[in-house]
This record gives structure tokens, sequence and C-alpha cells, in this order.
């Protein structure tokens, strides 16, 4: 994966991504989460693939182990994809997220919220 992301191709790091996370899921080891999670949604973004991302995501947020900051990371790019707000109700909950809190503060702020 590091060699498709270091040349920036994102058909190969969708579809590398997208290997690693489903043998992650049969072997039931997370090892390369959230990383590749992240890189897979980024990717199929580009490539209009909105509703895998969407999965990865509410996959990610349930994963034991996955820091507040990632999950709220998830949480913030759920609404951004959604258009749903409760997802930003969801990251004000993880109180130790330093980075993303915040963005979803100001962005329900901007919505009105």
């Amino acid at each position: 994966i590091e060699y498709t992301v270091k040349n920036r191709n994102t058909l190969l790091i969708y579809t590398y991504a997208k290997k690693v996370l489903e043998l992650q899921k049969f072997y039931k080891s997370y090892v390369y989460s959230p990383y590749v999670d992240f890189l897979f949604v980024d990717a199929s973004k580009k490539i209009a693939k909105k509703e895998e991302a969407i999965k990865v995501l509410k996959e990610l947020v349930k994963l034991k182990g996955v820091g507040e900051e990632d999950k709220a990371r998830a949480y913030y790019q759920l609404s951004s994809l959604t258009s749903d707000k409760r997802y930003l109700y969801k990251c004000l909950e993880l109180k130790n997220s330093k980075t993303w809190r915040p963005l979803c503060k100001d962005s329900l702020e901007v919505l009105g919220e």
C-alpha cells in the first residue's frame, strides 16, 4: 500500500486497501486499522464510491481499540458524506479528541445548531 500512496495512484490505493480490509475482517485482526480504512475512504471518495466509504467508516467506529481521535475523524467524515448531523453530535461526545472534535463543533455552528 505504501508504494501506491507514494505514487498517488488512487485506483491502486482503493484496490489494495479494499483487499487489506477484507483480509482483516476475515482474520478478525485489525492491525492496519484505522490507517488503511482512511486510505480506502479517501480513495473511494475520489472514484465516486461514496457508499463503500460510508460502510467502512461505520464499521471503523464500532471497532474496539480505535482511539477517540480516529473515531472523531470517522464521525466527521460520515457527516460530510451523508449530510447527517447526528454524526457530528456523536463526534462531540468524544472528549479526548483535540483535532476533530473542534471541527465537528464548528460544523454544527455553521449549520446553525
